[in-house]
């Protein structure tokens, strides 16, 4: 809970914890997570409580308080006492203890080169210790960082401004903020305006959390949908990369009024429609498959996959009339093309576990599996036997092993399909339903 920052959970849990239990690593994490929501007071009454019991790891939090409430004396003592137990990574929290008494001088160039360089991992107070100098971490510190470290950075008046962006975007994709304040924070770049009109060619010498930044503003201040629509393309295309596809979907659909949009190319409509079914518009999705992709009301055999796809996603997210005979159809297509890509692959996947196929499906897959188009998964044939039954029984425990095991190493997208298969089937049986939904949406508009 902590990691993820799940503060409100934490003190809901300890809300109901007996009076007579006073862990010391349960308040360790009580206090850090008032400093991470700069809930400074209610860190420092938890310290001063009679009853608490504090050994050495509380010592820096108490020269924290001891300068928040101006009581130098004390906080130079303890500083004192803490230098003499010259332990490694304590002198960057001591010299900033002092500099921010007035006591010394450090310049921020000189913390940042030859101090902050040097520490691989930040912690809550050596985080807190920076805000109250005005410093702000660097890339190398919260690449790695959990949730509740980057929620605190993005919220630090003295984190720089990338900083937050890459913070922003990292929190976007864990849903832990809404993509309408990362549209927030691509705005606080300044660039000049003909960096801004130039952005197609400018953005690829910049950095990719930047280069999104200034696609975005150039974006909303475009007037022409033609160069409108070229950006929205770049933007996109650079954002699946870094799996901000669905986020910035939200950002740019109404930024654009694609069905004016002439002269569009297939990988076009494609995208379009991708757009669609990301921000869940799915009927604007169908009118626009219909315009588009429809010629004397017959879909053009370019788009089948497509359309599969964005019905099978609707049916997930509201449960709207799916006909199995589209999973009829794209076998056939399967077979007749002998053509088997990722498209296909992931609308088999995904509707095998929600759907109970029809004999006629099964014999057709079955067909499909004894030729060599398909490749031969690399998960272990253990795991999935034991991670089946289990899940069937409803064996909770040793389900989450399975689990837990195949995630161990692995993103979703470096997941074989039996891999995706057994986590897709464990999140439904047992009612992950917003996860689930999460899994299908990777797979989707990730997965290639």
């Amino acid at each position: 809970l902590f990691d993820i920052a799940g503060f409100k959970e934490i003190d809901r849990i300890y809300s109901s914890t007996p009076s007579n239990i006073n862990n010391e690593n349960i308040n360790l994490k009580r206090i850090e997570a008032y400093f991470l929501r700069n809930e400074y007071k209610n860190a420092c009454d938890l310290l001063n409580k009679e009853k608490f019991q504090k050994s050495y790891v509380f010592g820096k939090f108490e020269i924290i308080c001891n300068i928040i409430n101006q009581d130098f004396d004390k906080a130079r003592f303890n500083l004192a006492l803490l230098k003499e137990i010259n332990e490694p990574g304590n002198n960057l929290f001591i010299d900033l203890c002092y500099s921010i008494m007035g006591d010394v001088k450090i310049s921020k160039p000189e913390v940042m080169s030859e101090r902050l360089d040097k520490i691989s991992v930040l912690n809550p107070i050596l985080l807190s210790s920076l805000q109250i100098a005005e410093i702000s971490p660097n890339f190398e510190h919260i690449k790695n960082s959990p949730t509740s470290f980057l929620t605190f950075i993005l919220g630090s008046p003295s984190s720089s401004i990338e900083v937050k962006l890459y913070t922003a975007e990292t929190l976007v994709k864990q849903r832990r903020i809404d993509n309408s304040m990362l549209a927030e924070i691509y705005q606080l770049i300044v660039f000049e305006p003909e960096e801004i009109s130039n952005a197609l060619n400018r953005y690829k010498a910049l950095s990719p959390v930047r280069a999104r930044s200034l696609l975005y503003q150039a974006l909303i201040n475009e007037k022409n949908k033609t160069i409108k629509f070229q950006i929205v393309k770049t933007l996109l295309t650079h954002a699946k990369q870094d799996r901000l596809f669905i986020n910035l979907s939200f950002l740019i659909k109404d930024t654009i009024k694609f069905h004016e949009l002439e002269n569009l190319l297939i990988d076009d409509i494609k995208l379009i429609i991708d757009i669609f079914s990301a921000t869940k518009s799915f009927e604007d999705a169908e009118e626009f498959l219909k315009i588009k992709a429809y010629e004397n009301g017959i879909l053009a055999k370019e788009f089948a996959e497509k359309e599969i796809s964005l019905n099978l996603h609707r049916y997930i997210e509201d449960k709207s009339y799916f006909n199995l005979s589209q999973i009829e159809y794209l076998l056939d297509k399967i077979q007749s093309q002998k053509e088997y890509d990722n498209e296909k692959e992931n609308i088999l996947l995904i509707s095998s576990i929600i759907f109970d196929f029809n004999e006629k499906i099964v014999s057709k897959i079955q067909e499909i599996s004894a030729t060599d188009l398909v490749e031969k998964s690399n998960m272990k044939l253990f795991d999935l036997i034991v991670g089946l039954s289990s899940i069937e029984k409803k064996d909770y425990f040793n389900s989450l092993k399975i689990i837990f095991r195949i995630f161990k190493d692995k993103k979703i997208n470096e997941l074989s399909e039996l891999e995706l298969f057994l986590v897709l089937k464990f999140l439904m049986v047992f009612e992950y339903d917003a996860e689930f939904k999460y899994m299908v949406n990777e797979i989707l508009f990730y997965k290639k």
